[in-house]
């Protein structure tokens, strides 16, 4: 089996429609994906239905972006009903990275998930080969060097 946990179709940065995405997972041998447009989640019911007449498994995902994860966004409540409106639509995928608000988004990630104690409910996805640094964000981020120089994937590495 092979899945792809993050697709974003044209109604975020995507370059595909969410049909033509689903065709191209299941051309390249791809059984699962995770629709996660930014902020947004109109792709996935559809995504969905489409995905069982192609055969391949779409799960409901988002990416939520600084419009939700902004600092003031979780001193207000405003992410916390954000968050429980998604998983009320059938979300349990959720994207961070440690470069999003200087790793503030993984902290609050995780005490939203705590404090609601799903944590074996939910699938956190994370951008651990990303640079960085800002400037070098073009760059490929699978590189020998990037896994390694990052604590979060350096674990994942066998030697």
């Amino acid at each position: 089996m092979s899945a792809d946990l993050h697709c974003h179709t044209r109604l975020s940065n995507g370059s595909l429609g969410i049909e033509d995405l689903i065709i191209l997972a299941k051309k390249r041998g791809v059984s699962t994906i995770a629709i996660t447009d930014h902020d947004c989640l109109a792709g996935t019911v559809r995504g969905k239905v489409i995905g069982e007449r192609h055969g391949v498994t779409v799960i409901p995902g988002v990416e939520l972006s600084h419009i939700t994860m902004g600092i003031n966004a979780w001193r207000t409540g405003v992410a916390e009903e954000i968050f429980d409106r998604y998983r009320d639509l059938g979300g349990m995928s959720f994207d961070t990275a440690r470069m999003y608000y200087g790793g503030e988004c993984d902290r609050m990630l995780g005490e939203y998930i705590n404090s609601r104690g799903i944590r074996n409910e939910v699938t956190v996805c994370m951008k651990g080969c990303y640079p960085l640094e800002q400037a070098r964000m073009h760059e490929a981020r699978l590189s020998p060097e990037d896994i390694t120089a990052n604590e979060t994937t350096r674990k994942l590495v066998i030697t």
